[in-house]
């Protein structure tokens, strides 16, 4: 596994959402991380709304981990 901290970008699934979202890593807990989302499909829009673009993903849900290099760069 990949050592995840914080201002690594991820990609991943995130709880409550339909889809995978690309962020930011704003803080590491045991078995989740705190997200701040900047990439993600409309249809999960209203909902990121409520929850002010911040969500938990599970550490066994994160597709991938980056550093150093732009949101852009990772979701390709």
């Amino acid at each position: 596994m990949t050592n995840i901290e914080i201002g690594n970008y991820v990609y991943g699934q995130p709880i409550g959402l339909k889809e995978s979202i690309l962020g930011r890593v704003e803080h590491v807990y045991d078995k989740t991380v705190a997200v701040n989302v900047m990439e993600y499909a409309p249809r999960d829009e209203i909902r990121l709304i409520d929850l002010q673009f911040k969500v938990l993903v599970r550490i066994e849900e994160i597709e991938n981990v980056s550093t150093g290099v732009t949101a852009y760069q990772v979701a390709t």
